[in-house]
């Protein structure tokens, strides 16, 4: 299916796959089951390479070989987290973030620890979304989008920057995607891409159609093809860029799969989407 790159519709800061002709939903691939409340999800790369999946489930972060190294055990890369659902994140240098209810800590899984190497509170509740990049920590708590940084392995106090936040992802070239609650008098929901190091500035935004209670938001793939999903109340979409009837950009959400109780998603750079749900498995689905 050929692709439209969004830089032709807001600026260049990612790419969306094209609309098209609804295709066959693609069987879900059953990578992981038995897991204890699982919660947080994030892709990782070893310090020797390899892609990892890392899983959060009750008290520790398990780590699932995926790519060409899927069916190699599965390791435990931190124990004794706080209780609660985490949310996790992954940065460039091998860090692992993990955001739960008052905190934000960074681990340095070297092959296996307890202790973070850094922490920072969070606001009471628990946190819906994490994201990182090399430079910065961005979580989503209650519809507020705030934000750490990351400096020399330590992290700053979180600070909000927007108050209208459903889900956040980074895009491939860098920049931070917001999924955006509707403004005052409108119902569709927005996509705004905005530069993480100036956040409050003015945003390039696109209205989003077809989500009607969306938790999380993940790109795969690269900065070529990137295709963005989202998990939606009861199944896996692929937001689409399109045109309105006036020649105005927009995102048009795609059903993928039902999906029942999904819990968080994550999504590699083969394009391949991965989500947990509420009882105790990781589904993996091809991309197109």
């Amino acid at each position: 299916m050929p692709r439209r790159r969004l830089s032709a519709l807001v600026l260049g800061a990612a790419a969306l796959q094209a609309c098209g002709a609804a295709a066959a939903e693609p069987a879900p691939t059953l990578v992981l089951d038995g897991l204890s409340s699982p919660s947080g999800l994030a892709v990782w790369r070893r310090p020797t390479g390899e892609p990892e999946l890392l899983v959060a489930e009750e008290g520790r972060v398990v780590a699932l070989p995926i790519g060409e190294n899927a069916g190699k055990p599965v390791r435990t890369v931190i124990e004794e987290l706080p209780p609660g659902p985490t949310r996790l994140a992954a940065t460039p240098d091998g860090a692992v973030l993990a955001a739960s209810d008052g905190l934000l800590a960074r681990y340095e899984p070297a092959p296996q620890t307890s202790e973070p190497a850094a922490q920072v509170e969070l606001p009471g509740g628990k946190p819906t979304a994490l994201v990182a990049s090399a430079d910065h920590a961005f979580t989503v708590h209650s519809g507020s989008l705030r934000r750490s940084r990351l400096v020399a392995g330590r992290l700053t106090e979180s600070r909000e920057v927007r108050a209208d936040c459903l889900a956040a992802a980074f895009a491939p070239r860098g920049y931070l995607a917001a999924l955006l609650g509707p403004t005052e008098g409108d119902t569709a929901l927005r996509l705004a891409l905005m530069n993480p190091a100036e956040p409050g500035e003015q945003a390039v935004e696109m209205p989003v159609e077809g989500l009607a209670s969306p938790t999380a938001i993940a790109f795969g793939g690269r900065s070529s093809d990137a295709v963005l999903y989202a998990i939606d109340a009861d199944g896996l979409c692929r937001i689409d860029s399109d045109l309105d009837a006036s020649g105005r950009p927009r995102g048009v959400a795609k059903r993928l799969a039902e999906i029942e109780d999904p819990r968080s998603l994550a999504a590699a750079t083969d394009g391949a989407a991965y989500v947990t749900t509420g009882d105790g498995r990781v589904l993996s689905w091809p991309p197109d």
